[in-house]
């Protein structure tokens, strides 16, 4: 497997693990508003990390 095909999906795995982790802080009952608000914005960059590894990985595919 291609290094950098292997790096980006480990990458993948760590960030939806990332995003597991977030959305259960979400769904906790005694968060307070500013932690909502972190917790908000890191699964917002975190779902666009994700996005842009795919499509990372489409590409290593692609050209492998």
């Amino acid at each position: 497997m291609n290094f950098h095909l292997k790096l980006n999906n480990e990458k993948l795995q760590s960030l939806n693990g990332q995003l597991d982790y977030v959305n259960e802080a979400l769904n906790q009952k005694d968060i307070e508003a500013w932690e909502l608000r972190e917790f908000k914005e890191v699964k917002e960059a975190t779902e666009l990390e994700i996005e842009e590894t795919k499509s990372l990985i489409n590409r290593i595919k692609a050209i492998a």
